[in-house]
């Protein structure tokens, strides 16, 4: 992520996003108006320069890439070039020439893949996953966006989005299905 930023940097700014689920938020309801779990919620940090965005990733990447709830990347809008890590932590280029994606990925040995089989192929009803969150230094990515104390202002999209086959546990660990 950090090479990605580096190049797409150079011609314009980055966005950071991270998207949290939320453990039975009250103003998320269903149609019987009793509260749903595992909806998410996404907090931007907009108009990021490289030396912010290495400094991100240097403190809390790698709490982002170990956690088992979050997904996290950075954006920018034109022309839209993206990076992401699903929950599932398959890392995905959007936007890059051929060129730039050589770039970002040569110097890490990292070949062009057509097709790939993820953890997310193999987790299902018969095969089911636990994702727990990931703490570094005493912070997890929860903590980095609910209230710990940072140099990074996150703004909070105003819209949910849900993923049925997330269901969080009672003992707080969330579960794909």
């Amino acid at each position: 992520m950090s090479r990605f930023a580096y190049l797409v940097c150079q011609t314009a700014p980055l966005h950071f996003f991270i998207m949290v689920p939320l453990l039975y938020d009250t103003d998320i309801n269903d149609s019987r108006g009793k509260p749903t779990p595992a909806h998410t919620a996404t907090y931007f940090i907009t108009n990021m320069n490289f030396r912010q965005c290495d400094k991100l990733l240097e403190d809390y990447g790698e709490t982002f890439a170990n956690d088992g709830f979050c997904e996290f990347g950075f954006v920018t809008s034109d022309p839209m070039k993206q990076i992401r890590a699903d929950r599932m932590k398959t890392v995905t280029i959007f936007g890059l020439d051929e060129r730039e994606a050589s770039q970002v990925l040569d110097p890490l040995g990292i070949p062009e893949v057509k097709s790939l089989k993820t953890a997310g192929d193999l987790i299902g009803p018969d095969n089911p996953a636990i994702g727990r969150p990931a703490c570094r230094n005493g912070i997890t990515a929860a903590d980095f966006v609910f209230g710990l104390d940072h140099d990074f202002e996150l703004i909070k999209n105003p819209s949910y989005g849900g993923d049925p086959s997330l269901m969080f546990h009672p003992d707080g660990t969330l579960r794909w299905t």
